[in-house]
């Protein structure tokens, strides 16, 4: 397990989320992280910026829920991982570095890449989401499996199926 997974599971055992679905603005209440949503342009999926020491965490609430979940933990990430951008400073995502892979590696992109896998780890923890599966007997080879799985962990489909692959429980094919 690298440190950015380290990282997400060591704030979900420290504020006790071990429940599906993983509850990202309680932990960014407990961060002293605050949520603000606004209507944004659509190709901007959120922000984290700094103000008077401050952390607050811009949310576009024009993308579904799914969406929403997932940019805040990627934010969360971002302030998790010390990206931090300087007090009075803005840090936005757009849905292409969020949502897209691209091939670029500069110091960015790497941020981004991170703050993806603390999303990742931190709605969908490997030991917790493998738990899960077992338990409740889901059948990852089943189309209608994944979509109740992604529903109860509300996440995309898109984002359950990349953290399968990731973790091995699935094959690409």
């Amino acid at each position: 397990m690298d440190h950015v997974e380290q990282k997400a599971l060591n704030l979900l055992e420290t504020f006790n989320l071990d429940v599906f679905p993983i509850d990202v603005k309680k932990l960014a209440s407990e961060l002293e992280l605050e949520i603000i949503e606004e209507k944004f342009e659509d190709n901007i999926a959120g922000l984290l910026y700094y103000k008077n020491c401050k952390g607050y965490i811009g949310i576009n609430k024009r993308h579904v829920t799914n969406r929403q979940r997932f940019t805040l933990a990627h934010e969360i990430g971002h302030h998790a991982l010390l990206h931090h951008v300087s007090d009075n400073d803005i840090h936005v995502d757009r849905k292409s570095f969020i949502f897209r892979r691209t091939d670029n590696s500069d110091g960015n992109e790497i941020h981004e890449r991170e703050a993806n896998k603390f999303a990742a780890s931190l709605l969908m923890p490997s030991s917790l989401l493998k738990k899960y599966i077992r338990q409740n007997n889901i059948d990852l080879n089943d189309d209608l499996d994944i979509y109740e799985l992604s529903k109860k962990l509300e996440v995309s489909e898109q984002a359950l199926t990349y953290r399968l692959l990731n973790l091995g429980l699935i094959l690409y094919r």
